[in-house]
């Protein structure tokens, strides 16, 4: 999980706000938010679990630079 948490933490730099705060949690989970719905809205059933497609969206971002 340290993992997702550092990946989380570069975003949020990315992103232009300081990680560890609250500020830094509400954008990367609003930029997650809509970084999968925009790429995997298609087929995203109500109810479905995303966290696999969260985490290709949020390297993508931190290791591509795609999507910001």
């Amino acid at each position: 999980m340290w993992i997702d948490q550092t990946l989380m933490e570069l975003l949020a730099s990315l992103l232009g706000e300081r990680p560890g705060t609250d500020a830094a949690k509400f954008a990367t989970r609003r930029w997650l938010g809509k970084a999968v719905r925009k790429r995997f809205g298609h087929i995203l059933q109500p109810g479905q679990p995303v966290e696999e497609w969260a985490r290709i969206c949020l390297l993508d971002a931190v290791i591509a630079g795609k999507g910001l």
